[in-house]
């Protein structure tokens, strides 16, 4: 009986270990400059390349004993992933957007999913693909108005105040096309705009002080971004002092923000400052080559919605010698720092021989109690107090105001050629005493003491 298994030809083995040699370097080298592409290329041979192999086989073992059906399974397999890609392509290109949106019901796109991608564009965009094709009803339109209109009251209250970039794709075709009804804008605008205008706080006076500013913001300065949004239009009608009207000259009114002065000295108390807005949300194809600063009391635009508010405010005005910013003295009123630093103490000489001390300051935000000090340096024996002072505020929602960043002083002359002094920081409430929000300041003395001094008034190598 003749004896048959498998053979394999010298040559054939040779090859072999010549072509699994250099894939086997090749594949060494790729994983220590490119290991991620080695370990793809790694993934793709361990699933892709068996069922190839497959295929193969079945090609060859049908060829061999010519079986027809054999073949044509083995090539239905081997376009299997071709359509099977084809047919995939095509519902990608019909789900358009994460999630499939394109193919999902009109009811399950507005109910479901724009609630949860109101701020991604791609819930926008298949709402304004379906309503330029017709295939949104006025209901399923003004829904989706009021899920945003929803959104926005739950998430800022106060008004939204942010462009709508993605709603906007929607928002613009479908208001001027006249789908949107009145009351559902009305609500809208409400939302958007916020619910009343607000009146600063005014500044604290003594009864020595003429005149004083009035300042209104009413909207959003985003509102001009959008082509189709009812402008809110609004003005100050009246301003009035404890019920009586008061004589306020408008300086500015750009759009979200009025700006009036009134040159009256006030009596010492406290006063109730009120001021008259009327305002109307306008449709913006009325506001055509008009501003805020073109509308008069009295002469609104007919609008969707006209109303008035009146914003108050409590206007201090304190005795001249009266004391009510408060000195902190204790220790643990300062436990995060005062936040007065020195960038720089510079001396020049100027032309008539007089000497510029010129401090820099670094002031930084800390949580401790607003600072207001003047300032004074100490050259050896020679203490030159410098004009203006130091302060740091924490204004009415967070924001902080400083001033003094640059304090000068000029002298006839320096007594001292020291290149090292102390920077002594005095308290003084005056500096902050028309911030309303101001009641107590740090009250000791601060010495940075050793402070370099740039002798840019000495000639030489001693300038510096």
């Amino acid at each position: 009986m003749a004896r048959t298994g498998f053979r394999l030809r010298l040559r054939t083995l040779l090859i072999l270990l010549v072509v699994g040699g250099a894939l086997l370097g090749l594949g060494g080298r790729l994983l220590q400059r490119e290991p991620q592409a080695f370990i793809s290329i790694v993934w793709g041979v361990s699933t892709i390349g068996p069922f190839f192999a497959a295929i193969g086989t079945l090609i060859w073992l049908a060829a061999k004993e010519r079986r027809r059906p054999l073949a044509l399974w083995a090539i239905a397999l081997a376009l299997t992933p071709v359509f099977g890609g084809l047919a995939a392509s095509t519902l990608q290109s019909m789900a358009r957007g994460p999630g499939g949106l394109g193919m999902l019901s009109t009811s399950r796109l507005i109910n479901a999913e724009l609630p949860t991608r109101i701020d991604e564009p791609w819930a926008w965009d298949e709402l304004q693909r379906r309503l330029a094709s017709g295939d949104l009803t006025a209901e399923q339109v003004n829904d989706a108005v009021r899920i945003l209109v929803k959104h926005m009251r739950a998430t800022k209250p106060g008004g939204f105040d942010e462009p709508l970039n993605w709603q906007g794709r929607f928002l613009d075709p479908a208001i001027n096309s006249g789908i949107v009804t009145d009351q559902t804008l009305i609500d809208l605008c409400d939302a958007y705009y916020g619910g009343a205008p607000t009146l600063r706080p005014v500044r604290r006076m003594r009864q020595r002080d003429v005149g004083f500013s009035v300042e209104v913001e009413y909207g959003s300065v985003w509102a001009r971004h959008s082509s189709s949004l009812p402008r809110l239009v609004w003005t100050v009608k009246e301003v009035r002092l404890d019920g009586n009207p008061l004589k306020v000259r408008r300086i500015s009114h750009s759009g979200h923000e009025w700006r009036g002065y009134c040159d009256e000295s006030l009596p010492v108390g406290e006063h109730k400052l009120e001021a008259v807005v009327e305002a109307a949300y306008v449709p913006a194809g009325k506001m055509v080559g008009l501003d805020s600063r073109d509308i008069s009391p009295g002469g609104l635009p007919a609008g969707l919605k006209q109303w008035e508010a009146t914003p108050t405010q409590t206007l201090t005005v304190h005795g001249n010698e009266e004391e009510f910013v408060t000195l902190l003295t204790k220790p643990a009123d300062l436990r995060s720092g005062h936040g007065v630093g020195v960038k720089r103490l510079v001396v020049q000489k100027l032309g008539d021989g007089r000497k510029k001390v010129v401090l820099v300051v670094d002031s930084q935000a800390t949580a401790g109690p607003a600072v207001s000090f003047n300032a004074a340096v100490r050259l050896d024996d020679q203490t030159i107090q410098l004009e203006g002072g130091v302060l740091r505020v924490v204004r009415e929602g967070g924001s902080v105001t400083t001033g003094g960043s640059q304090l000068e002083a000029t002298v006839p002359s320096l007594e001292s050629d020291s290149r090292q002094a102390d920077v002594v920081l005095t308290p003084d409430p005056s500096h902050v005493e028309r911030f309303p929000e101001v009641d107590a300041i740090w009250g000791q003395p601060v010495t940075i003491p050793g402070v370099r001094v740039e002798r840019l008034d000495l000639n030489g190598p001693d300038a510096r």
